[in-house]
């Protein structure tokens, strides 16, 4: 790693969650309206200890599409998710592209393509995700398999959680809700199946959180009581997208020590201890 002056450091678009007490920055520079510039974004990781920084790699992906279409006539949306891997202790930063528009010509290379039915006229998008090793890849790399996500439904509200080698999030087939996992080390995910059956739907207040290298879904039951689903992550990291037989969720409920009436809980760690703060 090399030290970098902190004025150019933190002129970034982004900050992701720190993990043992590394960052991950993300530079993205785009501007609206209907002379739409959009620039591929670069990422870097940022020691809070010793100060110290990779370099910067930028993402070419936005230049290739942009030789085949016009940019100013698609819509751009990218999510970013940084995690660990414990087995090579490798961080990792991770983009999930959707480009989506109006007549928008299927050109090779650019993802997975998609043209939806009963639309007027051909509205089609462009999935993509790639991957940077930091302080080790010197391009981003691209995977074959796009994890399922959404970047409009609810993801600032209910984020994603890093725990144990896998990225969590939320999101929705229609009314139903799904669980997605992101293996750092592997890299590739699973849809951890009947996310719904332990009463998780999109009218209940409900966060994921990370806790003793584990995964709680913590729901807000009612004024005096919250629930902790507990994910055994190191028994599903073995079974199949489809498989739900060696699933295993437990149950823990809190009694709130006050009748918290229309208040939403949130349950925070306290790091190396087995507290939560409410």
């Amino acid at each position: 790693m090399q030290a970098i002056l902190n004025k150019d450091l933190f002129v970034c678009e982004q900050v992701q969650k720190p993990i043992n007490g590394m960052i991950c920055l993300i530079d993205k520079k785009e501007s609206g309206g209907y002379d739409k510039i959009k620039e591929d974004h670069a990422a870097c990781l940022y020691n809070v200890i010793t100060q110290e920084a990779t370099p910067w790699i930028r993402s070419t992906y936005l230049a290739q599409v942009e030789q085949c279409c016009d940019l100013s006539e698609v819509d751009v949306d990218r999510t970013y998710e940084f995690g660990f891997d414990p087995t090579t202790k490798e961080y990792k930063v991770i983009c999930m592209w959707i480009i989506s528009g109006w007549e928008l010509q299927k050109f090779e290379g650019c993802g997975e393509y998609t043209l939806y039915e009963n639309t007027e006229g051909n509205e089609a998008d462009y999935k993509m995700c790639e991957i940077l090793t930091l302080g080790k890849d010197t391009a981003w790399r691209r995977i074959d398999k796009v994890p399922p996500y959404a970047y409009y439904q609810y993801k600032d509200i209910f984020g994603s959680v890093y725990s144990n080698g896998s990225i969590y999030w939320t999101m929705y087939e229609g009314l139903r809700p799904i669980l997605v996992a992101f293996d750092v080390g592997s890299e590739e995910y699973r849809v951890i199946p009947d996310f719904d059956m332990i009463g998780i739907d999109r009218h209940m207040s409900y966060c994921l959180m990370a806790f003793d290298e584990h995964l709680p879904a913590v729901k807000n039951v009612d004024n005096h009581t919250i629930t902790l689903w507990i994910l055994d992550d190191d028994c599903d990291k073995n079974t199949s997208t489809t498989n739900s037989s060696n699933i295993k969720w437990t149950k823990e409920i809190i009694m709130l020590p006050l009748c918290w009436t229309y208040k939403c809980v949130r349950l925070h760690v306290v790091e190396g201890t087995e507290y939560l703060i409410l």
